[in-house]
């Protein structure tokens, strides 16, 4: 899933703090519940990746 975005993009969103934000909304999804948590993760993680590059929305 994560092979269509360059390891640049991926990186940057890593090192910023909304990606930090991100993780931790995760983590407490994983705990929670961990049926939806892959659900989840993707639906957070895609839509992070749409607000900051909506121009790859296509590939997504």
């Amino acid at each position: 899933m994560l092979d269509p975005l360059p390891p640049v993009a991926v990186r940057k969103s890593s090192a910023s703090s909304p990606s930090n934000m991100m993780e931790t909304s995760i983590d407490e999804g994983i705990e929670t519940e961990e049926l939806d948590t892959e659900d989840d993760h993707v639906h957070v993680f895609t839509a992070y990746q749409t607000a900051r590059f909506g121009q790859r929305r296509h590939t997504l």
